[in-house]
């Protein structure tokens, strides 16, 4: 019965039915009350203001989508809804409704993702009319308390730049991000957010304070420091069916490794070793971590020395040998300059190869 235009279905005398498909149809009205054995029902893409479940306690799928529902939280079909969801084997589908011809936005909401498209050249990017924002590609709304606020927002892959300020956006339960230029992003006080993906989406800073449904979440590949959001991901963690993923975060600065002064003797083919000078480019800390160790074909590595490096106004910073330098004597011997971010040595920034014949990088 899918797929047939149809302005009306009387199912009252088939009190067998089993499975009702009547999608993509214009039916304002549907009663399935006398269908008790009722276990598979698809009435999406019509015209419903009302359906009522009560009655049909062998349902196991539901799909009711892009209608004129009344599925906001606490409404009886939303009530029914969460009773069939709550059992073991079943589906339900019931978001997004169609706005009705009278719909009111929440004015905050509408407020927030104005901001963030009147930033840089988003607009263009979103291609969104600021006008009508009930037709913003990539924003889904949900009914609610007598209007209309955000549900989901699926913005990847647009080059967008700028703060994404979500705050507060009570009914917001999924946001994908990913693949932008972005500087921030705040969905705090998002008691209904379910999943936050951000993979690479350029951020620096992120606030997911006061979130408590968030089971789902995807930051890796942007500028993040681990030791801001741990706490966070260790709370996420606690919850139930959770999965994250963060650790993997880009540097906001480049290091380079160049020997200047490096001494190489002819007749015994040794390279001596006595400083090391580290070029930082981007956002760079005040200093880093350098370790460097010798490998010998005979003993293989040996640490040699480490310490903490500051790096100046320019980005630069010097490590020196001058009291006892480095020696590479034969040819399968090789100096290893390692820089890390700090002296956890946990998160490698540069690396560079002495050897007396070639230089690797």
């Amino acid at each position: 019965m899918s797929f047939n235009r149809l302005t009306s279905l009387d199912v009252s005398g088939a009190a067998n039915l089993t499975e009702l498909y009547c999608r993509a149809n214009e039916l304002t009205s549907l009663d399935v009350s006398h269908n008790t054995l009722l276990t598979n029902l698809d009435t999406s893409d019509n015209n419903l203001s009302t359906l009522d479940l009560s009655a049909n306690t062998a349902i196991m799928v539901v799909r009711c989508e892009r209608n004129y529902l009344d599925t906001q939280e606490g409404s009886a079909l939303w009530t029914q809804i969460q009773n069939i969801d709550e059992r073991a084997g079943t589906l339900v589908s019931y978001s997004p409704q169609k706005m009705k011809a009278d719909f009111v936005l929440n004015a905050s909401d509408v407020a927030d993702l104005t901001q963030f498209a009147n930033q840089g050249n988003n607009l263009s990017k979103l291609e969104w009319d600021l006008s009508k924002p009930e037709t913003w590609e990539g924003v889904q709304w949900v009914y609610a308390n007598n209007e209309y606020h955000v549900q989901t927002i699926f913005i990847d892959d647009l080059a967008l730049t700028g703060d994404l300020i979500l705050s507060g956006m009570t009914y917001l339960t999924h946001v994908s991000c990913n693949n932008n230029n972005l500087t921030s992003i705040d969905v705090s006080d998002s008691d209904r957010l379910t999943a936050l993906s951000v993979r690479s989406a350029g951020i620096s800073s992120l606030n997911i304070s006061d979130t408590p449904a968030l089971r789902v979440f995807s930051g890796e590949d942007n500028y993040l420091s681990i030791s801001d959001i741990i706490d966070d991901m260790l709370i996420i963690e606690t919850r139930e069916n959770v999965w994250v993923s963060y650790m993997n975060q880009r540097l906001p600065y480049d290091i380079t490794i160049t020997t200047p002064g490096l001494t190489y003797d002819e007749a015994s083919r040794m390279l001596v070793l006595g400083m090391i000078r580290l070029s930082a480019e981007g956002n760079w800390p005040d200093s880093v971590f350098i370790e460097v160790n010798k490998h010998t074909a005979s003993n293989g590595m040996m640490y040699v020395s480490s310490e903490t490096v500051v790096l100046n106004s320019s980005g630069v910073g010097i490590y020196s040998f001058a009291a006892s330098p480095v020696v590479i004597g034969v040819v399968d011997e090789y100096a290893e300059i390692l820089v890390y971010t700090d002296s956890s040595r946990v998160r490698l920034v540069a690396r560079l190869i002495v050897r007396p014949v070639s230089f690797e990088f």
